[in-house]
């Protein structure tokens, strides 16, 4: 379980070096739970989960907005999207 933890610690997305929601509220032990929740086992999974984790952590922040185009969260979201990141972990649930 470490070794997933770690992979999503340290990754330049969601890990230690960003502002992302797993990395400002969660704990290790936290992360560790919501994996063996998940049945997640694998590096590629744990990150494909994190990556879901903070695109609907972004959405569900579009739905408190404002509504303004150049509000924080618009601009968060765009920029998260933006991101050259696995195509296929939207399909993560």
């Amino acid at each position: 379980m470490q070794k997933l933890i770690e992979a999503i610690r340290n990754d330049p997305h969601v890990g230690r070096t960003t502002q992302s929601a797993i990395q400002m509220c969660d704990t290790d032990d936290e992360i560790a739970e919501m994996l063996v929740d998940a049945k997640i086992s694998t590096v590629e999974n744990a990150l494909k989960w994190a990556y879901f984790s903070q695109t609907m952590w972004l959405e569900q922040n579009l739905n408190a907005r404002p509504g303004e185009d150049d509000d924080p969260q618009l601009i968060e979201y765009n920029e998260w999207k933006s991101k050259k990141l696995p195509t296929d972990f939207l399909d993560f649930q």
